[in-house]
């Protein structure tokens, strides 16, 4: 039985999909209703913009894709809009925090990163916001495409490479896993490209 509280756990609607693959109709309509109707984002606590974006409005748009029962749009454009700020917040670079408030405009970065952005986890989450913009055709502008970051941070990495005594020690297929709080100063450790 879903968890009636208005924050939901993110395995909750992450597993949506999971139970229409397998063939599980009923269970599928009983938490469709949950969705419909328990399902909240006005929780006053921190989360994860990654987590909340893969799992949350990953599974939604999951359920949708795979049922085209619009309630699971409608709930992932409601998450979406709430979350939305946060690309405002770096303005300058168009990278959400890492840690945001649905129900305020709180906005910090991990600790554990250095106050940094993690590349990967904002690449991830271009998959989500895009298929939520092509189903409801709304533009999300603060959406970035992470091509163009990413290619500026390999570039400004091998700029700063070439004006040091690194460029020796520089491997090819190795790039910037970060970006840095407030700058557009990429760093690497040893993010391996495949």
């Amino acid at each position: 039985d879903p968890d009636p509280t208005p924050n939901p756990n993110p395995k909750q609607v992450d597993c949506l999909d999971n139970l229409w693959i397998m063939g599980m109709r009923d269970e599928f309509r009983e938490a469709r209703e949950w969705v419909a109707t328990r399902l909240s984002f006005s929780t006053p606590r921190s989360i994860s913009m990654f987590e909340t974006v893969i799992r949350i409005l990953g599974g939604l748009l999951s359920a949708y894709e795979l049922s085209k029962d619009r309630i699971f749009l409608t709930k992932g454009e409601e998450l979406a809009d709430k979350m939305m700020y946060a690309f405002e917040q770096r303005s300058r670079i168009g990278l959400p925090c890492t840690t945001i408030s649905l129900v305020s405009s709180s906005c910090s970065f991990a600790s554990w990163t250095g106050q940094s952005a993690i590349l990967a986890e904002f690449g991830t989450i271009q998959l989500e916001f895009k298929y939520l913009a092509h189903h409801t055709g709304e533009k999300r502008t603060r959406v970035i495409d992470m091509k163009a970051v990413a290619a500026e941070c390999v570039a400004m990495t091998l700029f700063q490479w070439s004006r040091s005594s690194m460029l020796r020690a520089f491997t090819p297929g190795i790039f910037s896993s970060a970006i840095m709080r407030k700058t557009v100063i990429c760093f690497s450790k040893a993010s391996l490209v495949a």
